[in-house]
C-alpha cells in the first residue's frame, strides 16, 4: 500500500539523533563510494545527511550505475527517477529520526526540462520505494547503531 513519504513508514524505534546520522553518513558515503552533493537547501550536518542520503537513494532506486542510466532516459523518465529518489530519501531519513522537507527537497531538485508540480500524488510511495526506504534505514541503522552502542560502553 502506498503512502506519504513522509510518514508512509513509521520507525518502531527512533534510534537517533542528527549526529549520530551525520558520522553514519560519511561511513556510508566513504564505503559505497558516493559523491556528496550538496546544495543550499541545508546547512551544517544536516546538508551532508541530505546530500549523502539523496545519492544513496538514487543508488537504491537506480542501482550502482544511476548516473549512466539517467543521463541515458529521456526527460521524464530522468525526472521519474529524481522524484522516486527523493521520496525515498525523505522517508529513509525519517525512518532515522532525520526530519527534511520534500517540498525544499522538490524545488531545488536536479529536474530536467520543466520542474513538476508537488502534488499529493507525488508524496505517495510505491511497494518498491518503501522497500528502498526501509533498506535505506538499514545500510544507515547498522552504523548508527554501533555508534550509540559506543558511547553506552563508555558511560
Amino acid at each position: 500500500m502506498a503512502g506519504d513519504a513522509s510518514t508512509a513508514l513509521r520507525s518502531h524505534h527512533p534510534m537517533s539523533n542528527l549526529h549520530d546520522v551525520y558520522v553514519a553518513m560519511r561511513f556510508v558515503a566513504e564505503s559505497r563510494d558516493l559523491s556528496i552533493v550538496m546544495l543550499a537547501t541545508y546547512q551544517g550536518k544536516l546538508a551532508l545527511v541530505e546530500g549523502v542520503a539523496h545519492e544513496l537513494a538514487h543508488q537504491l532506486e537506480g542501482g550502482p550505475d544511476f548516473e549512466r542510466r539517467i543521463r541515458a532516459a529521456g526527460d521524464e523518465k530522468a525526472n521519474d527517477h529524481e522524484a522516486a529518489t527523493l521520496r525515498i530519501e525523505v522517508a529513509g531519513l525519517a525512518l532515522l529520526g532525520v526530519h527534511v522537507s520534500l517540498r525544499h527537497l522538490w524545488r531545488d531538485a536536479n529536474w530536467r526540462s520543466e520542474r513538476p508540480k508537488l502534488t499529493g500524488a507525488n508524496r505517495l510511495l510505491s511497494r518498491r520505494e518503501q522497500r528502498c526506504a526501509m533498506a535505506f534505514s538499514r545500510i544507515v541503522g547498522a552504523p548508527v547503531r554501533k555508534i550509540q552502542a559506543r558511547r553506552v560502553d563508555l558511560s
